[in-house]
Protein backbone atom coordinates (compact mmCIF):
# COMPACT_ATOMS: atom_id res chain seq x y z
CA UNK A 1 0.00 0.00 0.00
CA UNK A 2 1.35 3.87 -0.74
CA UNK A 3 2.14 5.77 2.50
CA UNK A 4 1.23 8.77 2.55
CA UNK A 5 4.45 10.38 2.45
CA UNK A 6 5.14 8.45 -0.76
CA UNK A 7 2.67 11.21 -2.82
CA UNK A 8 4.81 14.35 -1.17
CA UNK A 9 7.54 14.86 -3.30
CA UNK A 10 7.23 15.37 -6.96
CA UNK A 11 9.88 16.28 -9.24
CA UNK A 12 9.55 19.59 -11.56
CA UNK A 13 8.40 17.88 -14.32
CA UNK A 14 5.45 16.02 -13.11
CA UNK A 15 4.26 19.04 -10.71
CA UNK A 16 4.33 21.07 -14.14
CA UNK A 17 2.76 18.62 -16.14
CA UNK A 18 -0.02 18.35 -13.53
CA UNK A 19 -0.44 21.74 -13.58
CA UNK A 20 -0.47 21.76 -17.18
CA UNK A 21 -3.17 19.10 -16.85
CA UNK A 22 -5.28 20.84 -14.15
CA UNK A 23 -5.27 24.57 -16.50
CA UNK A 24 -6.79 22.34 -19.52
CA UNK A 25 -9.62 21.54 -17.25
CA UNK A 26 -10.21 24.23 -16.24
CA UNK A 27 -9.61 25.99 -20.06
CA UNK A 28 -11.77 23.50 -21.85
CA UNK A 29 -14.95 24.71 -19.22
CA UNK A 30 -16.18 21.11 -18.45
CA UNK A 31 -18.48 20.92 -15.27
CA UNK A 32 -20.54 18.18 -14.11
CA UNK A 33 -23.82 17.95 -16.36
CA UNK A 34 -21.24 18.91 -19.68
CA UNK A 35 -21.45 15.82 -21.97
CA UNK A 36 -21.71 12.37 -21.11
CA UNK A 37 -21.07 11.61 -17.69
CA UNK A 38 -18.75 8.82 -18.77
CA UNK A 39 -16.39 10.57 -20.98
CA UNK A 40 -12.78 10.65 -19.84
CA UNK A 41 -11.37 14.02 -19.37
CA UNK A 42 -7.79 12.73 -19.63
CA UNK A 43 -6.42 9.65 -20.94
CA UNK A 44 -5.74 8.27 -17.36
CA UNK A 45 -6.79 8.75 -13.89
CA UNK A 46 -5.45 12.53 -12.83
CA UNK A 47 -3.51 13.38 -10.68
CA UNK A 48 -1.82 10.05 -10.65
CA UNK A 49 -2.76 8.63 -7.71
CA UNK A 50 0.95 8.28 -5.70
CA UNK A 51 1.21 12.54 -6.15
CA UNK A 52 -2.70 12.97 -4.70
CA UNK A 53 -1.07 14.74 -1.87
CA UNK A 54 0.73 17.19 -3.96
CA UNK A 55 -2.78 18.53 -6.26
CA UNK A 56 -3.41 21.50 -3.75
CA UNK A 57 -3.99 24.84 -3.92
CA UNK A 58 -0.86 27.08 -3.78
CA UNK A 59 -1.85 28.34 -0.55
CA UNK A 60 0.52 26.54 1.23
CA UNK A 61 3.40 27.15 -1.09
CA UNK A 62 2.52 30.69 -0.88
CA UNK A 63 2.97 30.69 3.03
CA UNK A 64 -0.69 31.71 3.25
CA UNK A 65 -2.12 28.93 5.47
CA UNK A 66 -1.69 29.82 9.18
CA UNK A 67 -0.31 26.50 11.08
CA UNK A 68 -1.38 25.46 13.70
CA UNK A 69 1.05 26.91 16.62
CA UNK A 70 0.39 30.32 15.18
CA UNK A 71 -2.03 32.94 15.72
CA UNK A 72 -0.95 35.98 13.43
CA UNK A 73 -3.68 36.68 10.32
CA UNK A 74 -1.83 36.61 7.08
CA UNK A 75 -4.15 37.83 4.26
CA UNK A 76 -3.51 36.27 1.12
CA UNK A 77 -4.76 38.64 -2.00
CA UNK A 78 -5.56 36.57 -4.91
CA UNK A 79 -2.45 36.93 -7.44
CA UNK A 80 -5.21 37.13 -10.47
CA UNK A 81 -8.56 38.28 -8.71
CA UNK A 82 -6.82 41.62 -7.53
CA UNK A 83 -8.76 44.26 -9.01
CA UNK A 84 -12.54 45.06 -8.66
CA UNK A 85 -15.54 46.72 -7.48
CA UNK A 86 -16.82 43.91 -5.04
CA UNK A 87 -14.51 42.20 -2.52
CA UNK A 88 -14.50 38.70 -1.34
CA UNK A 89 -13.03 37.45 1.92
CA UNK A 90 -12.31 34.01 1.72
CA UNK A 91 -12.28 32.53 5.53
CA UNK A 92 -11.65 29.51 7.77
CA UNK A 93 -10.06 26.32 7.75
CA UNK A 94 -8.62 23.82 5.66
CA UNK A 95 -11.86 23.12 4.31
CA UNK A 96 -12.92 26.61 2.89
CA UNK A 97 -9.02 26.98 1.04
CA UNK A 98 -9.53 23.58 -0.86
CA UNK A 99 -12.17 25.42 -2.60
CA UNK A 100 -9.84 28.73 -3.54
CA UNK A 101 -8.81 27.07 -7.13
CA UNK A 102 -12.69 27.48 -8.08
CA UNK A 103 -13.31 30.17 -6.10
CA UNK A 104 -10.25 32.58 -7.69
CA UNK A 105 -11.50 31.78 -11.36
CA UNK A 106 -15.00 32.41 -9.92
CA UNK A 107 -13.70 35.37 -8.93
CA UNK A 108 -11.95 36.58 -11.97
CA UNK A 109 -15.08 36.04 -14.27
CA UNK A 110 -16.71 38.08 -11.90
CA UNK A 111 -14.56 41.09 -11.68
CA UNK A 112 -14.39 40.42 -7.68
CA UNK A 113 -11.15 40.88 -5.91
CA UNK A 114 -10.54 38.04 -3.50
CA UNK A 115 -8.45 37.89 -0.38
CA UNK A 116 -8.32 34.83 1.65
CA UNK A 117 -7.41 34.04 5.23
CA UNK A 118 -7.18 30.77 6.34
CA UNK A 119 -5.73 28.71 9.00
CA UNK A 120 -5.18 24.62 10.18
CA UNK A 121 -8.26 22.96 11.53
CA UNK A 122 -9.67 26.53 12.42
CA UNK A 123 -13.00 27.57 11.20
CA UNK A 124 -14.45 30.98 11.46
CA UNK A 125 -16.07 31.05 15.17
CA UNK A 126 -16.12 32.37 18.54
CA UNK A 127 -16.13 28.86 19.99
CA UNK A 128 -13.28 26.96 21.99
CA UNK A 129 -12.20 24.51 19.23
CA UNK A 130 -10.20 21.61 20.02
CA UNK A 131 -6.97 20.06 18.26
CA UNK A 132 -7.75 16.31 18.94
CA UNK A 133 -8.05 15.91 22.37
CA UNK A 134 -6.34 19.16 23.10
CA UNK A 135 -7.82 22.65 23.28
CA UNK A 136 -6.99 25.06 20.57
CA UNK A 137 -6.45 28.74 21.91
CA UNK A 138 -4.50 29.64 18.68
CA UNK A 139 -7.10 29.31 16.74
CA UNK A 140 -9.62 31.39 19.27
CA UNK A 141 -7.07 34.25 18.49
CA UNK A 142 -6.82 33.98 15.40
CA UNK A 143 -10.80 34.07 15.13
CA UNK A 144 -10.32 37.85 17.24
CA UNK A 145 -7.69 39.03 15.42
CA UNK A 146 -9.38 38.14 11.87
CA UNK A 147 -12.53 39.92 13.14
CA UNK A 148 -11.18 42.98 13.99
CA UNK A 149 -9.03 42.64 10.50
CA UNK A 150 -12.43 41.86 8.67
CA UNK A 151 -14.23 44.53 10.24
CA UNK A 152 -11.26 47.02 9.05
CA UNK A 153 -11.22 45.64 5.51
CA UNK A 154 -14.76 45.83 4.95
CA UNK A 155 -15.36 42.78 2.71
CA UNK A 156 -18.49 42.73 0.53
CA UNK A 157 -19.15 39.31 1.68
CA UNK A 158 -17.47 36.32 3.22
CA UNK A 159 -17.42 32.27 1.90
CA UNK A 160 -16.14 30.46 4.28
CA UNK A 161 -16.63 26.49 5.03
CA UNK A 162 -15.63 24.09 7.84
CA UNK A 163 -14.64 20.77 9.07
CA UNK A 164 -14.72 21.17 12.38
CA UNK A 165 -18.47 19.62 14.14
CA UNK A 166 -18.54 20.09 17.95
CA UNK A 167 -16.68 22.71 20.24
CA UNK A 168 -15.74 23.13 24.05
CA UNK A 169 -19.12 23.41 26.09
CA UNK A 170 -18.18 23.00 30.10
CA UNK A 171 -16.28 20.02 30.28
CA UNK A 172 -16.89 18.00 27.05
CA UNK A 173 -17.95 18.69 23.46
CA UNK A 174 -21.02 20.16 21.62
CA UNK A 175 -22.45 20.77 17.99
CA UNK A 176 -24.18 23.65 19.89
CA UNK A 177 -21.74 25.14 21.59
CA UNK A 178 -19.83 25.33 17.49
CA UNK A 179 -23.36 26.37 16.41
CA UNK A 180 -23.31 28.96 18.62
CA UNK A 181 -19.78 30.29 17.74
CA UNK A 182 -20.31 30.22 14.36
CA UNK A 183 -23.41 32.13 14.71
CA UNK A 184 -22.30 34.66 16.85
CA UNK A 185 -19.10 35.36 13.98
CA UNK A 186 -21.52 35.30 11.44
CA UNK A 187 -24.23 37.81 13.25
CA UNK A 188 -21.45 40.72 13.97
CA UNK A 189 -20.28 40.40 10.39
CA UNK A 190 -24.09 40.57 9.35
CA UNK A 191 -24.49 43.75 11.38
CA UNK A 192 -22.01 45.34 9.01
CA UNK A 193 -23.70 44.69 6.77
CA UNK A 194 -21.33 41.88 5.42
CA UNK A 195 -23.25 39.01 4.41
CA UNK A 196 -21.57 35.16 4.77
CA UNK A 197 -22.28 32.07 2.38
CA UNK A 198 -21.59 29.02 3.16
CA UNK A 199 -20.00 25.82 1.38
CA UNK A 200 -20.97 22.11 2.69
CA UNK A 201 -18.03 20.50 4.01
CA UNK A 202 -17.34 17.96 1.72
CA UNK A 203 -17.69 14.01 2.92
CA UNK A 204 -14.91 11.76 4.84
CA UNK A 205 -13.67 8.56 3.46
CA UNK A 206 -14.67 5.28 5.15
CA UNK A 207 -12.80 4.79 8.77
CA UNK A 208 -9.41 3.62 7.69
CA UNK A 209 -9.64 4.04 4.59
CA UNK A 210 -7.42 6.38 2.29
CA UNK A 211 -9.21 6.70 -1.30
CA UNK A 212 -5.96 7.82 -3.18
CA UNK A 213 -4.24 4.37 -2.18
CA UNK A 214 -7.37 2.41 -2.66
CA UNK A 215 -7.37 3.35 -6.51
CA UNK A 216 -3.39 3.26 -6.46
CA UNK A 217 -4.71 -0.77 -5.69
CA UNK A 218 -7.51 -0.64 -7.56
CA UNK A 219 -6.23 0.98 -11.07
CA UNK A 220 -8.52 -1.51 -13.32
CA UNK A 221 -12.01 -0.99 -11.36
CA UNK A 222 -11.24 1.98 -9.11
CA UNK A 223 -15.17 2.90 -8.28
CA UNK A 224 -16.12 -0.44 -8.20
CA UNK A 225 -13.56 -1.69 -5.44
CA UNK A 226 -13.31 1.78 -3.50
CA UNK A 227 -16.52 3.93 -3.67
CA UNK A 228 -18.49 4.86 -0.54
CA UNK A 229 -21.39 6.10 1.24
CA UNK A 230 -21.86 9.69 1.57
CA UNK A 231 -21.38 10.76 5.56
CA UNK A 232 -22.33 14.30 4.56
CA UNK A 233 -19.03 15.91 5.78
CA UNK A 234 -18.25 16.17 9.36
CA UNK A 235 -18.87 20.05 9.55
CA UNK A 236 -22.07 20.19 7.52
CA UNK A 237 -24.95 19.52 9.97
CA UNK A 238 -23.04 21.94 12.27
CA UNK A 239 -22.42 24.71 9.31
CA UNK A 240 -26.44 24.33 8.34
CA UNK A 241 -27.51 24.53 11.95
CA UNK A 242 -25.66 27.85 12.50
CA UNK A 243 -27.08 29.39 9.03
CA UNK A 244 -30.46 28.51 9.76
CA UNK A 245 -30.09 30.84 12.75
CA UNK A 246 -28.47 33.53 10.57
CA UNK A 247 -30.64 35.60 8.64
CA UNK A 248 -27.92 36.92 6.03
CA UNK A 249 -26.01 34.14 5.73
CA UNK A 250 -26.99 31.31 2.74
CA UNK A 251 -25.68 27.50 2.43
CA UNK A 252 -24.82 26.13 -0.75
CA UNK A 253 -24.45 22.06 -0.47
CA UNK A 254 -22.10 21.23 -2.98
CA UNK A 255 -21.93 17.35 -1.54
CA UNK A 256 -24.72 16.61 -3.91
CA UNK A 257 -21.95 16.99 -6.68
CA UNK A 258 -19.23 16.23 -4.84
CA UNK A 259 -20.76 12.57 -3.86
CA UNK A 260 -23.59 11.83 -6.47
CA UNK A 261 -26.78 10.45 -5.22
CA UNK A 262 -24.93 9.90 -1.76
CA UNK A 263 -22.20 7.75 -3.59
CA UNK A 264 -18.46 9.13 -3.02
CA UNK A 265 -16.66 8.02 -6.11
CA UNK A 266 -12.56 8.08 -6.11
CA UNK A 267 -13.05 8.59 -9.59
CA UNK A 268 -14.94 10.71 -11.74
CA UNK A 269 -14.05 10.63 -15.51
CA UNK A 270 -10.29 9.99 -14.66
CA UNK A 271 -10.45 12.81 -12.59
CA UNK A 272 -9.14 11.43 -8.84
CA UNK A 273 -11.52 13.00 -6.56
CA UNK A 274 -9.63 13.00 -2.91
CA UNK A 275 -6.31 13.50 -2.04
CA UNK A 276 -5.83 13.99 1.95
CA UNK A 277 -8.46 12.90 4.29
CA UNK A 278 -11.77 14.23 3.43
CA UNK A 279 -10.00 16.97 1.49
CA UNK A 280 -10.92 16.62 -2.70
CA UNK A 281 -8.17 17.39 -5.37
CA UNK A 282 -7.02 20.61 -6.98
CA UNK A 283 -8.33 18.63 -10.36
CA UNK A 284 -11.65 17.88 -9.57
CA UNK A 285 -12.02 21.30 -7.69
CA UNK A 286 -11.39 23.01 -11.32
CA UNK A 287 -14.28 20.54 -12.76
CA UNK A 288 -16.47 21.81 -10.09
CA UNK A 289 -15.93 25.36 -10.60
CA UNK A 290 -18.73 25.89 -12.80
CA UNK A 291 -21.30 23.78 -10.95
CA UNK A 292 -19.93 25.87 -7.61
CA UNK A 293 -20.39 29.50 -9.69
CA UNK A 294 -24.18 28.33 -10.56
CA UNK A 295 -24.81 28.35 -6.85
CA UNK A 296 -22.29 31.03 -6.05
CA UNK A 297 -23.03 34.11 -8.06
CA UNK A 298 -26.49 34.16 -7.46
CA UNK A 299 -26.36 33.72 -3.80
CA UNK A 300 -24.11 36.66 -3.43
CA UNK A 301 -25.94 38.69 -5.93
CA UNK A 302 -28.87 37.87 -3.45
CA UNK A 303 -27.20 38.90 -0.48
CA UNK A 304 -26.19 42.08 -1.99
CA UNK A 305 -29.29 43.01 -3.77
Amino acid sequence: MLGAVAGLVLSAAAVGAQQQEVTQVAEADFGLGTGPDDTPLFPVITPDPGQATADVPDVYARGCQVAVEDTEVVPCLSESATTGDISVAVVGDSKIAQWLPALDAIAVEQGWQLTSYTKSGCAFSSATQTVGDDTYPECVTWNEELEGLLVGAEPDFIVTSGVVSQAVDGDGKSQEAMSAGYVEKWNTMGELGIPVVVISDTPQPEPGVTPYECVAENMDNPNEACSWPSDGGSGSDTLLAAVDQVPTATYLDMNQFVCQQDVCSPVYRNVLTYRQGSHITVTFVELLRETLADQLVPAVEASLS
